[in-house]
């Protein structure tokens, strides 16, 4: 390759560097031939390191305390294993909520624009064609910064078996994934009981809560009301692309049964019905969500349809958590920085922080339904 600037994952593959570039074309970045190779080597060291190898512990302690070069990438290789870590994570989120971006930190506007649905009307001749009636709605959007700091001291990472180190990138990742988690669950659920969140299902947005258990009578009523309801215009709004029940784990159980069974026994005094059971044939996926605290039960939309319930955004070009180290080891008496895992300046500790920038929002109530799961 004749220029002096080259593509990691271009040159070594997914399964070496390429693992440091992001999903998208913001997220790449370029380095020199010398510096790619010497983070493919630093990576490979580390791993050996982390897996168990002592003379690879020994070679990284080694090549800490004399190699520059080896130092600075440890940084990139670290930043390698966030994002492999945070990538190889399923966010539950995604079960229930819809993926946008943002461009910055103001609120964004989804804006929806409802009605002309109806049939036409007739015009007669030399008449004006009357006006479509139009009710535009907005929701807005917004992201916020989370990040944590995490330090150890110079004296730790001499004497242990580089186990802090190790530790950085997939707790980081966790926090990141988890922050992501709760950050769209709030938008459905009160956090602290599991109970229906009322900023979101209330009257008027014609979701109220009901006082209902998870059975099949009362699902298959669910799912005909917001399959049944209607936009300002009187129009049926059907909900294309499926719907999700979403339950907590005390409804796992339960929610499997009725979807699951292939018949349905009804015994009415000494009589006993024996009857298919409709709900199998329906299009509604489960959502088991592990953070969900209760009985309470949701019937939500397809989160990749038209008209989703919940929206998770990230801001654009800044859509991975980012983690960096503290640089402020001061510099040798006679010239020459000084790497920072050697130990700050003042109290010989070594600092990392982590940053993740992600926001949510309700979006379209019209086909979410939720239930208490008590009488």
């Amino acid at each position: 390759m004749s220029s002096s600037i080259i593509n990691v994952g271009e040159s070594f593959g997914l399964t070496d560097a390429g693992t440091l570039l992001g999903a998208s074309p913001t997220q790449r970045r370029q380095y020199s031939p010398k510096r790619a190779q010497a983070i493919v080597e630093a990576a490979a060291m580390w791993g050996r390191a982390w897996d168990g190898s002592e003379r690879a512990a020994l070679l990284v302690r080694e090549a800490l305390s004399t190699s520059d070069l080896f130092r600075s990438v440890t940084g990139d290789v670290l930043d390698r294993e966030l994002l492999a870590a945070y990538r190889a994570q399923t966010p539950q989120w995604a079960g229930f909520a819809t993926r946008t971006t943002v461009r910055n930190f103001k609120p964004k506007k989804l804006v929806d624009l409802l009605g002309g649905r109806t049939a036409l009307e007739r015009v007669p001749e030399l008449t004006e064609y009357p006006e479509a009636v139009h009710d535009t709605r907005e929701y807005q959007i917004e992201v916020a910064k989370f990040g944590r700091r995490f330090g150890f001291s110079w004296e730790a990472s001499i004497n242990d078996d580089l186990d802090e180190l190790q530790r950085i990138p997939s707790n980081f990742a966790a926090a990141a994934g988890i922050t992501e988690d709760v950050t769209a669950l709030e938008r459905l659920v009160v956090p602290a009981t599991g109970a229906p969140n009322p900023e979101f299902f209330k009257a008027d947005n014609g979701n109220a809560p009901e006082a209902k258990v998870l059975d099949h009578a009362n699902l298959g009523a669910a799912i005909t009301k917001v399959s049944t309801r209607e936009d300002d215009e009187g129009n049926l709004v059907p909900p294309d692309g499926g719907l999700v029940l979403v339950v907590g784990p005390a409804q796992e159980m339960t929610a499997r049964q009725i979807l699951n069974a292939t018949e349905i026994r009804t015994v009415t005094g000494n009589k006993t019905v024996v009857e298919p059971n409709p709900l199998r044939n329906v299009s509604i996926r489960l959502e088991v969500n592990r953070r969900i605290k209760g009985l309470a039960w949701f019937v939500l939309p397809e989160p990749n349809g038209p008209r989703p319930a919940i929206a998770v955004a990230f801001l654009r070009g800044h859509e991975t958590p980012d983690i960096r180290i503290k640089n402020d080891a001061g510099n040798r008496p006679g010239g020459g920085s000084i790497d920072p895992t050697e130990g700050s300046f003042n109290e010989d500790g070594v600092f990392y922080r982590v940053r993740h920038v992600v926001g949510s929002a309700n979006v379209d109530p019209i086909h979410t339904y939720a239930a208490t799961g008590q009488a």
